[in-house]
């Protein structure tokens, strides 16, 4: 196996809203730097397009998961349950559309 990325359910307060989360996403070190990750991500993206997920929130490096065009979650009024992580990680979010984001607060 060269890469792989898994896109896991999120409750927000106990309430599913059809987000996910991506987790884990690994490509193998022979074979990074030749834009599998980034392949990985974009068509699971597209696949959760498709089954039309609300949002997809990570805790992961900010940088990487902007250049998917995923903004600061904070941006949104959301805040990690582990602030601690958030400030360590990273917490960002990707396609967030205002009812959704009202329904987060």
């Amino acid at each position: 196996m060269i890469g792989y990325v898994a896109f896991s359910p999120v409750a927000v307060e106990g309430e599913e809203l059809q987000w996910v989360g991506p987790a884990p996403l690994a490509v193998d070190e022979r074979y990074r730097g030749q834009g599998i990750g980034r392949q990985l991500v974009y068509e699971g993206l597209d696949s959760l397009n498709e089954f039309g997920y609300a949002a997809v929130v990570t805790l992961g490096d900010p940088d990487l998961y902007r250049r998917f065009g995923f903004e600061p979650a904070a941006r949104f009024d959301l805040r990690c349950r582990w602030p601690d992580s958030a400030e360590a990680f990273g917490f960002t979010v990707w396609r967030m559309t205002p009812s959704t984001a009202s329904m987060a607060r």
